[in-house]
Formats: C-alpha cells, structure tokens, sequence
C-alpha cells in the first residue's frame, strides 16, 4: 500500500498548477467554439482580451506538461501526462473540427 508522501512526490505542485491550468484551458477554448459567445457583451469582452494568454498557454502548456513528467520519469500516473493529453486532445478537436 502507497503512502500519501509517495503520492505528494508524483503530483508536486507545478504539476497539480499545470493541470488546473489545462482544465482551464479546455474549458475556455470548447466554451467559445461551441459556444455563441458574442451574444453576451460582457463575456464576449473578456473572451477577447483572454485569447492570447490562452493561446500563449495552448503553446506553453504542453512543454511545461512534458518537463514534469520527464521529471516523474514518464509515470503515466501523474497530473502532468494527464495535462498534457488534455490540451493536446484540446488542440486537435479545434483543429480538426469544422
């Protein structure tokens, strides 16, 4: 049986930021493809001034993601490979999609 500190080790907290940062990132870029956000004038405002730090970050986030989990020696049980599939899986859904 693991302890919590074994735990603790895996998920440090860069990893648990980069994961929020990705959920955060998921949620903002299939909320304004999926989404008609130009019919709320106050959402639509800070969608536009959001899109480039979320577009620095589609950039950013993946190779912070992957320096994590070189660092975990590729554990496929830390936040970061699951950050990592999140903004990926992200990017190719609004790539591929129409």
């Amino acid at each position: 049986m693991k302890n919590s500190n074994s735990i603790s080790k895996i998920n440090n907290k860069g990893s648990i930021v980069v994961f929020i940062l990705s959920i955060w990132f998921v949620f903002y870029w299939f909320f304004g493809h999926f989404i008609n956000i130009y019919d709320y004038k106050f959402v639509g405002i800070i969608y536009e001034i959001l899109w480039l730090p979320m577009l620095l970050m589609g950039i950013a986030l993946p190779v912070v993601s992957l320096f994590f989990w070189y660092q975990n020696k590729f554990n496929f049980k830390t936040l970061s490979f699951y950050a990592f599939l999140l903004v990926v899986v992200t990017i190719l859904v609004l790539i591929l999609s129409k």
